[in-house]
């Protein structure tokens, strides 16, 4: 089967956020800075935190114009987002429109998608417009990722991906992708009583030098501290996993952590964990259910 993969799907949320605070608004909430981006187009990952510095959101936002702004989520839904977008919106003059009903997006991943992003010229911190769609690099796998949104079109994958040999992926086999590369999921791995630290997304989603935003004070803390006690890891165990996820891990008969999210292939699940890092570091014999469960 082609390394190349592409999956046609829906967008958990697509928000357009426009008025003359938008871009100080936006700022003032969100974890990374919006000034850090490439001129031109820029876009730009990062977290809705709350006051405790808490994960609620994620999410990138790109920015069409001075006072223009499409917001766009994986797997937070429409309501979610937008609900912590506008909550703080006070005197300010700011508009938010769900675009959602409207949008697709086309995800590609593997070393094609490398050339589905420099047929916009690719940058860093970038997207492109191509004919109307939107094009910028993706997160839901550690090979090169890339993703077209389109509102008000229908994608056609043939009419995209024109270079080198590509095969659809379900939802379930996106999925997989995404833990083997140790993306967490946001909200299912990492959440809203878990910290970015914890799933080292203060990385590619935080700032610590862009002022004052909504959980700020937290991630300045945490960096001046050094590390945390928890963190995501990619853990395995024979068998399939338990219905109902988060399950407890535990070593011995103390809890080490949470299984948040798996998949299961040839008899072994493949899986994504929070744990204390100091069960991990001292070796202890972790189990889920009985079953022993080996990290990495």
């Amino acid at each position: 089967m082609s390394a190349n993969r592409y999956l046609l799907a829906r967008s958990g949320a697509v928000l357009r956020v426009t008025g003359e605070d938008a871009p100080t608004f936006l700022q003032s909430q969100f974890s990374n800075d919006l000034r850090r981006g490439a001129s031109g187009h820029p876009v730009t990952y990062g977290l809705w935190l709350d006051r405790k510095g808490k994960v609620r959101a994620d999410s990138f936002i790109l920015r069409l114009g001075e006072e223009d702004f499409l917001i766009v989520s994986y797997y937070c839904g429409a309501a979610l987002l937008r609900g912590i977008v506008e909550e703080n919106i006070i005197a300010d003059d700011v508009e938010v429109e769900d675009l959602t009903p409207n949008a697709s997006l086309l995800s590609c991943w593997g070393p094609g998608a490398l050339n589905a992003l420099e047929r916009g010229g690719r940058a860093a911190g970038s997207f492109f417009r191509l004919e109307g769609d939107y094009l910028f690099a993706g997160r839901r796998s550690a090979q090169p990722c890339a993703e077209l949104l389109s509102i008000d079109d229908e994608i056609n994958p043939k009419l995209f991906l024109t270079v080198g040999d590509w095969q659809p992926a379900t939802a379930d086999e996106a999925e997989a992708e995404r833990i083997r590369s140790g993306i967490p999921r946001i909200p299912v791995d990492i959440g809203p009583g878990d910290l970015p630290q914890e799933g080292t997304l203060e990385k590619s989603a935080v700032a610590f030098n862009k002022g004052c935003y909504l959980g700020q004070e937290v991630m300045a803390r945490l960096h001046a501290m050094g590390r945390v006690n928890r963190g995501l890891y990619r853990v395995t165990f024979d068998g399939a996993p338990p219905e109902s996820l988060p399950a407890e891990i535990l070593a011995g008969e103390k809890s080490a952590g949470e299984l948040r999210s798996a998949f299961t292939g040839d008899g072994q699940t493949v899986g994504l964990a929070l744990l204390k890092h100091r069960a991990v570091e001292e070796g202890s014999a972790l189990t889920l259910g009985g079953v022993t469960v080996s990290v990495g």
